[in-house]
């Protein structure tokens, strides 16, 4: 789980984490969470899951899957194509 310049990253790859930390703010969301319960839930530092949430983290799949079972989805859901999200003024990883 590394936080990497994006330079260092296939855009493929930086759209990956973008999609994946969009997916993961939005079921975040629907469910009234703030990134402090999650991440506690989770048993993550706050600011670790906010910069999942960026998508400036390269997870691994334990992780990713770890993030998923807390969220009660599956890791596909996760990873595909996010929906339009509501307008977060949150969105920089403020706690919300």
């Amino acid at each position: 789980m590394t936080d990497t310049s994006d330079q260092d990253l296939s855009p493929s790859l930086q759209e990956l984490m973008r999609t994946f930390g969009d997916n993961v703010r939005a079921q975040r969301m629907q469910r009234g969470l703030s990134q402090q319960v999650i991440s506690a839930d989770l048993h993550m530092d706050q600011s670790f899951f906010a910069s999942i949430e960026r998508g400036k983290r390269n997870l691994t799949f334990k992780t990713a899957q770890k993030i998923a079972d807390g969220l009660d989805v599956d890791l596909l859901t996760l990873l595909t194509l996010a929906p339009e999200l509501p307008n977060d003024k949150n969105k920089e990883g403020s706690p919300t």
